[in-house]
């Protein structure tokens, strides 16, 4: 038997909502329709993909399984009926990236392809998806963290982007004349938790009894940054995130460890003469 794209879009969003009624409510459907259409994926998979819990439902490891491979079916078919609509129109190019990147990847292949006739379109997905995103066609170019060579793939390292520790000017913290890490113990801190020296800071923090709790890990940086600016945390972003004028100052910390995040850009090597392809290949080298 073969997968159902209704079961699937039912799956993904019962997992969103991790509630039966309230993914019926976003289809439109009644809450006995969506248990159908979970037992029939069930049935397919001889697998049990949800669980019940006082709080609702959660994945099971056969559903953790199945979810990155799920989201892709659903795209790939929006991608399908896209391309078959705009076969004769201008050429779209899609790009696969975290939300947390956008700030600084978004305006460099805009601005790289400005004078190719391309439709581009953003894709918001965690880095770990994006190669077989990339790999199936779905994504012309991806930007995930650095990693390792995948068969039909290649990837292009961009330069190394540093973590920054920022802070209000009116924080306590932005008033010392050496800050360090310790002098974070009172401190609200908010921050990604991406690149090389995330482990290092987390285990500076608790050499240095910061509390667990004092640490609040964001999604994108743009949380971290408004945490930041207006609730009075001290954030932890890339440099390439921050915008003059958002009202924070840098803060050296004297004793942290080396933090920076490495990005890759990702294509199919079939694809490396593609002109869209070519330029910011070009483009990544001259940055």
């Amino acid at each position: 038997m073969a997968l159902d794209l209704q079961d699937l879009t039912v799956f993904v969003a019962v997992q969103r909502h991790g509630s039966f009624g309230r993914a019926a409510s976003e289809l439109l459907v009644t809450q006995p329709a969506v248990s159908e259409r979970i037992r029939h994926l069930e049935r397919v998979l001889a697998r049990q993909v949800f669980e019940r819990t006082p709080r609702g439902v959660r994945l099971t490891p056969a559903g953790e399984a199945l979810l990155p491979y799920a989201r892709r079916c659903l795209v790939l078919s929006d991608e399908a009926v896209e391309a078959t609509r705009q076969a004769e129109g201008t050429p779209r190019f899609v790009m696969a990236l975290h939300s947390t990147f956008g700030p600084r990847l978004v305006p460099f292949v805009v601005g790289a392809l400005r004078d190719l006739p391309r439709r581009v379109t953003v894709r918001d997905f965690h880095s770990e998806v994006v190669p077989g995103l990339v790999v199936d066609g779905v994504a012309d170019v991806g930007f995930a963290l650095a990693g390792s060579a995948r068969r039909g793939l290649s990837r292009v390292s961009l330069p190394p982007d540093p973590v920054v520790c920022v802070a209000s000017r009116e924080h306590r913290i932005a008033q010392l004349r050496r800050p360090s890490v310790s002098s974070l113990r009172d401190a609200l801190i908010a921050l990604n938790a991406w690149g090389d020296g995330t482990e290092g800071f987390f285990t500076q923090a608790r050499e240095r009894g910061i509390e667990e709790w004092r640490v609040r890990q964001c999604a994108d940086a743009a949380t971290a940054i408004t945490l930041a600016r207006e609730h009075g945390h001290v954030a932890f972003v890339a440099r390439s995130a921050l915008r003059r004028g958002a009202g924070l100052r840098e803060i050296s910390l004297a004793g942290l460890s080396n933090w920076t995040i490495r990005l890759d850009l990702l294509h199919r090597t079939r694809d490396r003469d593609d002109p869209a392809i070519r330029i910011l290949i070009d483009a990544v080298a001259s940055m």
